[in-house]
C-alpha cells in the first residue's frame, strides 16, 4: 500500500469520472495534486468534474491551475472559454478561446464558440469572421453556417444571409430553426411567398414551433 501514490489517485479519478461518479473523482483529483502539486491533468480532470457538476466558478480556477502549470494546455484553455461563457463573461471567454487557438489554430469549435461570444457582445463582423475560418477548417459545420447567417441579417446582409442559410440546410435538410431562419430574412427582399415556404418546412419538420 503506497498512500502517497499520486498516479494512482489520478487514475482513480479518470475511473470514477467515466462512471459519473464526479464527487468522487474530485476527491481522488484533490489527493493527486495534494501529492503532487504541479500535476496539470489531475487539475484540468478536476475542473471537468466540477463543470459536470454545475460548479463553474470552481471549474475555471481548476482549469486557471492547470494552465498555470502548463501555458499551453489547449484543452483546459478550450474548457475554461466554454465555463465562463456558460457564466455570461463574454470578453474574458474570448480571450480562453483566443489562447487556445493560439495554441491549436486548427479546432474549429474554438473558432465557432469565439463567434457565439462575440455574436453575444454584438460584435457581428467579427463573430462572421470567426465562423468563416471553422467554416474553412470543417466547410460542413451547419451550426456555424446558420449562425453566419443570423450574424449578416442582424447587418442587413440578407441575400448573404439566406445564401449561409441555403449551405445550412445542404448539409441538414432537418434543421427547422434555420428554416424559420430563412423565412425571416427573405421578406426583406420582396419574397414573401419563399418565406411562407420556408415556415411550411419549420412547422412541417417541428409542428410545434410557434414562432414559425
Amino acid at each position: 500500500i503506497k498512500p502517497d501514490y499520486h498516479q494512482a489517485w489520478y487514475n482513480r479519478g479518470i475511473a470514477l469520472l467515466d462512471l459519473g461518479k464526479n464527487e468522487a473523482a474530485i476527491t481522488s483529483y484533490d489527493q493527486a495534486v495534494k501529492i503532487k502539486p504541479d500535476h496539470h491533468q489531475a487539475w484540468y480532470n478536476r475542473g471537468n468534474a466540477l463543470q459536470k457538476l454545475g460548479q463553474n466558478k470552481a471549474a475555471i480556477k481548476s482549469y486557471d491551475k492547470a494552465v498555470k502549470i502548463k501555458p499551453d494546455y489547449h484543452l483546459a484553455w478550450n474548457n475554461r472559454g466554454i465555463e465562463l461563457s456558460d457564466l455570461g463573461r463574454k470578453k474574458a471567454a474570448i480571450k480562453s478561446f483566443d489562447k487556445a487557438l493560439k495554441i491549436k489554430p486548427d479546432y474549429h469549435l474554438d473558432w465557432y464558440k469565439r463567434g457565439v461570444n462575440l455574436q453575444k457582445l454584438g460584435q457581428n463582423e467579427a463573430a462572421i469572421k470567426s465562423y468563416d475560418k471553422a467554416l474553412k477548417i470543417k466547410p460542413d459545420f451547419y451550426q456555424a453556417w446558420n449562425n453566419r447567417g443570423i450574424a449578416l441579417w442582424k447587418l442587413g446582409q440578407n441575400e448573404a444571409a439566406i445564401k449561409s442559410y441555403d449551405k445550412a440546410l445542404k448539409i441538414k435538410p432537418d434543421f427547422y430553426q434555420v428554416w424559420n431562419n430563412r423565412g425571416i430574412a427573405l421578406p426583406k427582399l420582396g419574397q414573401n411567398e419563399a418565406a411562407i415556404e420556408s415556415y411550411d418546412q419549420a412547422v412541417k419538420l417541428k409542428p410545434d414551433h410557434h414562432q414559425a
